[in-house]
């Protein structure tokens, strides 16, 4: 039987009023801001501070002795300090962690604070830890080149400064009921730092030969682009304003009281500059044979300079320089809506045609992945207890076919396919759109009337208080929502979705995720997990653990999320989660 932290079979988020805990930071070489993924970074300096021990602990060999004797670790940022304890051997899924930045982003709800130690600490009526140090460190100083004096006494300031933030914190925390959300986010904190220590591998061949392709493809691109625009500078705003509102005569977008959206002014516009941006260039509404023309080039050849840029030309150096690992990073801290993020690159919104140049790095065996279905759909059903919405559930309702049926008047592979970016539209907030597809809302919304009320509950609670506590205990604030003048309601599609969106992809998925590793690691399994995609979870499948991993899958994302959820907030997730799964040689599971 494995065996799991006491932290997973019993999850309870008071563990953090315990006083036997640690807190400790580290001081690295500088290279990609100390990432224990590079090899040439090293440990120059930490420091710890323990109620246990009288005695400083000044090294990782120590360190490693003291963080099994304490019911959890401190630290800010502590992804950072995290994958530099698995880089030095320390089985960190048997360890608890606290994460000051976490705890801040927690109580922040969806309001943009600073979450740098030194906002942090000023926030709490602390001076910061602004000092010549950290203004070296920031230009790029290799803290190696430091007095090492010098660099031991800021640790020691930070470790400190974490400390007496942790010690209000999580008072806070406590008496706004936050320590269980802080609680589901920072269990999730080591699984991150695994995935990200893992990477993904790469087909080295078809990563030259995609790259090649869109290169070429770009260079053809751009030729025609220069033809047909004279030559100007796509990258000057100016230029491109002058070309797409002047010569090819495209009307500006409007806001909904009529007025163009436009950036500041500038001596070439003192109305103000037309926008430029991809975003804006999409939406345009082509009228003319020329203006149609430029779109469809236009629209091709941006996404190809971002699949180059972006994922292509960071594949090829991952291939050169790092044995065919390519490593990014999944961020905690960043979208208001608490969903994970990732960035450098992204390896969270892929093109699905690059997908297939992930495979397994060991031969014969393969990739897996598990994606939960209609997550946010069914996480809005159970908060909302919709009565429908589990008949259909039930009843295995194709919902895509519906929505093709209402708005294309057919249901074909196409249509369906079409029907997916409408189907939970209502979700968030959606309602416009053509005749068809308003139609559709419409009838989203009578037929999942208890979904509706919970919204317009969410609206009215608001606008009333400014603010709403969520299922996990998370509180999101719109300080400015409000009905105007024309009963528009200000922040309506956020209000609507967040708390969704949050339950679905910020506690439910990255959970179950965080239980299935532990169950990977108690069982002492070679399959390792290489990234987490909002509802979805990807593996390294070793040949002889198909099975087992298959029915851990099933198990940990959809069974044992409800006895989590309920042991941990008293919440009883009574609707069906369900999950599909696939095995293939690389990440493009229609190909073999």
């Amino acid at each position: 039987m494995a065996q799991l932290p006491n932290f997973i079979t019993h999850p309870n988020p008071d563990i953090y009023l315990s006083e036997n805990y640690l807190v400790f930071d580290l001081e690295t070489t500088n290279k990609n801001k100390g990432d224990a993924r590079v090899g040439d970074n090293r440990i120059i300096d930490m420091y710890c501070y323990s109620n246990r021990t009288d005695d400083e602990i000044l090294d990782i060999e120590e360190l490693k002795e003291e963080l099994f004797k304490v019911d959890f670790i401190v630290a800010h940022g502590a992804k950072f300090e995290i994958k530099w304890l698995i880089r030095s051997g320390v089985d960190v899924s048997k360890l608890l962690f606290y994460d000051t930045l976490l705890g801040e982003f927690v109580l922040a709800g969806n309001r943009q604070w600073p979450l740098d130690l030194d906002s942090v600490s000023k926030r709490y009526g602390y001076s910061g830890k602004e000092s010549l140090v950290s203004k070296m460190i920031k230009a790029g100083v290799c803290p190696s080149e430091i007095p090492f004096s010098v660099l031991h006494e800021y640790c020691i300031i930070d470790v400190h400064m974490t400390h007496e933030v942790f010690k209000k914190q999580r008072i806070i925390l406590k008496e706004k009921g936050l320590l269980p959300v802080s609680f589901i986010r920072n269990i999730s904190t080591p699984v991150l730092a695994d995935i990200e220590m893992e990477g993904m591998y790469l087909d080295r061949d078809l990563v030259v030969d995609i790259h090649n392709e869109s290169q070429a493809r770009y260079m053809e691109l751009s030729a025609v682009l220069d033809e047909l625009t004279g030559g100007i500078n796509m990258a000057s705003p100016h230029q491109v304003a002058a070309f797409l509102y002047g010569e090819l005569g495209f009307e500006e977008l409007k806001d909904r009281r009529g007025n163009f959206i436009r950036g500041k002014p500038s001596k070439a516009f003192p109305e103000g500059n037309p926008k430029t941006d991809e975003d804006t260039i999409v939406a345009l509404k082509p009228k003319t044979k020329r203006q149609k023309e430029f779109l469809v080039l236009k629209l091709e050849e941006s996404k190809l300079r971002k699949k180059i840029s972006a994922y292509t030309k960071r594949f090829v150096e991952a291939c050169e320089n790092s044995g065919r690992i390519l490593y990014g990073n999944l961020n905690q801290s960043i979208a208001q809506s608490h969903r994970l993020t990732s960035s450098n690159p992204n390896l969270q919104n892929i093109d699905r045609e690059l997908k297939k140049v992930v495979t397994a790095r060991n031969p014969n065996w393969k990739i897996r992945s598990a994606d939960y279905k209609q997550l946010e759909f069914r996480a809005a059903a159970v908060m909302a207890q919709d009565k429908q919405a589990y008949k259909d559930i039930v009843d295995g309702v194709d919902i895509h076919g519906v929505t093709a049926l209402t708005i294309y008047g057919e249901v074909n592979k196409d249509t369906r396919q079409e029907a997916k970016a409408h189907t939970f539209k209502p979700l968030y907030g959606g309602t416009s759109g053509t005749k068809a597809e308003q139609k559709y809302y419409a009838l989203f919304k009578e037929k999942y009337a208890g979904i509706s009320a919970m919204h317009d509950a969410w609206i009215g609670e608001v606008v009333r208080t400014k603010q709403l506590r969520t299922v996990t205990g998370l509180i999101f604030y719109w300080p400015n929502c409000d009905y105007t003048s024309s009963g528009y309601i200000v922040n309506n599609e956020s209000v609507r979705n967040y708390p969704i969106q949050m339950f679905a992809t910020a506690d439910i998925a990255p959970t179950g995720v965080c239980l299935l590793w532990h169950e990977l690691k108690a069982r002492g399994l070679e399959s390792f997990i290489i990234n987490e995609v909002h509802d979805s979870v990807i593996l390294e499948e070793a040949p002889n653990e198909s099975e087992e991993v298959g029915n851990l899958l099933e198990k940990c994302l959809s069974k044992d999320i409800v006895w989590f959820f309920r042991k941990l907030i008293n919440f009883d997730i009574n609707y069906p989660l369900e999950i599909e799964q696939k095995s293939m040689t690389n990440w493009d599971f229609n190909k073999p």
